[in-house]
């Protein structure tokens, strides 16, 4: 996801007394330089589900 995206629907979606999300939504997205980067985040979060689904 482009860092730029992000910033711009921050902007766009915290304004003051019509906020269509919060400042912890922003913490949702991950921004990523490379296709690396990218499958790294993919196998690290693939990891941390799979960990969840055992203790279920």
């Amino acid at each position: 996801m482009w860092a730029d995206l992000v910033e711009w629907a921050r902007g766009a979606m915290r304004i003051e007394g019509n906020e269509l999300a919060s400042e912890v939504d922003f913490k949702i997205p991950h921004c990523v330089n490379t296709i690396e980067e990218t499958i790294a985040l993919i196998r690290e979060n693939r990891a941390a589900w799979l960990a969840a689904q055992q203790g279920k």
